[in-house]
């Protein structure tokens, strides 16, 4: 039963992301060319909703991150912590170079190709990736799994609205950024 309610609960958070993300974002943008106040709200509290996903909907021996000693050793503890830390500092540091104002949808003056977005067009949601990981081996099931998956798929779902978005208001520019810069990590 307890699987039926996650997955059900699942699929509500990811067709909310999909609206959001696919329709309300890409309409803000499209009729803008940034985000309004609405599309900021939602996108904040579907993220909201997916922050708290684990202490809703996971087994009751993992109902909160921290609320127990990590199951695996100290060896998996000490992977745990780079993989908060790196995260936390990447993330920190992406948003200081755009800036929060543009972090959360405001219109660019410029397309941004330098510092980290040399090494991927999605700096922040790269460096969400090892804290979301770190945080759901805190208590590896297949919960956490299943939380790191709806990670990835909202992930895309907000990039995808963006790319639509970048693509239309920096044109040629941004396909060759494009052609240079992974979405995410590699070639």
């Amino acid at each position: 039963m307890r699987l039926a309610i996650y997955l059900v609960a699942a699929a509500a958070l990811l067709g909310a992301a999909y609206l959001v993300f696919q329709v309300i974002v890409k309409r803000a943008y499209l009729r803008r060319g940034q985000l309004d106040a609405p599309a900021i709200v939602l996108q904040l509290l579907i993220w909201f909703a997916f922050a708290l996903f684990p202490y809703l909907y996971s087994p009751g021996d993992w109902a909160w991150f921290w609320a127990h000693p990590h199951p695996i050793g100290r060896g998996m503890g000490a992977i745990v912590v780079v993989l908060l830390v790196a995260g936390l500092a990447g993330l920190v540091a992406a948003i200081a170079q755009l800036g929060v104002i543009r972090f959360v949808g405001a219109r660019a003056a410029a397309l941004q190709v330098s510092g980290l977005y040399r090494v991927t067009r999605n700096p922040q949601l790269v460096a969400l990736f090892p804290l979301v990981v770190g945080l759901a081996l805190l208590r590896p099931t297949w919960f956490a799994l299943g939380w790191v998956t709806i990670y990835c798929v909202m992930a895309h779902l907000m990039v995808l609205a963006e790319e639509t978005h970048l693509r239309r208001r920096f044109g040629e520019a941004y396909d060759q950024y494009c052609a240079q810069v992974p979405r995410y990590v590699g070639r």
